[in-house]
């Protein structure tokens, strides 16, 4: 997108309401503390895209590019994602509610502080991104792909960790709290000062040593 007016910008915003002009470019744009609500953000080309402290309600964003996107303390709430490419974005202290995202990429990206509840996060990669002190509550995170993250003093309770990997992941410090490790790779995460109270595991789980004893193994899992 050149930059134009700010008339223009909000008449392109408005249009992506209506379902139009797919594949906008948004590179370098600022929408810094802006409420986008209901935009379907389809195919958007949004490299770099400053969108902190933005809220974005009900959107949707498929085959969307925001690779290196600025999403610091930025609110998603009520969206739906599919497809897209978040690699090296920077969303510490953003806030996810009730939000569906799959098959997306965040690779290299900062989520350090972000804080997750009711969201579902579906065969998503994580590798080599830092998720310090991130806490996700209440959601799904089936397939996902954390090798080599550091999720040093994060926290998980009430979480489907369904085939999860974390190889070579630093877990430092984590608490893994009433959560479901069905399938989970845990066989070189580093889990010093890692706790799994009230934590379930099957015998496809894989442990770097033995389990740890506060968590509990299911026989027959409940998938």
């Amino acid at each position: 997108m050149t930059r134009g007016s700010k008339t223009d910008l909000e008449a392109l915003l408005a249009s992506f309401e209506k379902g139009e002009n797919q594949g906008a470019d948004l590179r370098g744009v600022s929408l810094k503390g802006r409420k986008l609500k209901n935009l379907r953000l389809w195919e958007m080309r949004c490299s770099g895209t400053e969108l902190s402290s933005c809220t974005l309600y009900g959107c949707g964003f498929r085959d969307t590019m925001f690779e290196g996107a600025i999403f610091k303390k930025a609110t998603f709430d009520q969206c739906y994602g599919q497809t897209s490419l978040f690699r090296k974005a920077d969303l510490s202290g953003a806030r996810f509610r009730n939000t569906f995202i799959e098959d997306s990429n965040f690779d290299g990206a900062c989520l350090d502080g972000v804080d997750a509840e009711g969201q579902h996060l579906r065969n998503c990669s994580f590798i080599k991104a830092t998720l310090k002190k991130a806490r996700f509550k209440a959601m799904g995170m089936h397939d996902a792909d954390f090798t080599g993250a550091d999720l040093s003093g994060a926290s998980f309770r009430d979480v489907t960790l369904y085939d999860a990997h974390f190889k070579g992941a630093t877990l430092a410090g984590v608490t893994i709290d009433q959560c479901k490790l069905y399938g989970a790779d845990l066989s070189r995460a580093k889990l010093d000062g890692a706790r799994f109270p009230g934590s379930r595991y099957d015998k496809k789980t894989k442990w770097p040593g033995e389990p740890p004893k506060e968590a509990r193994f299911d026989k027959k899992p409940e998938l």
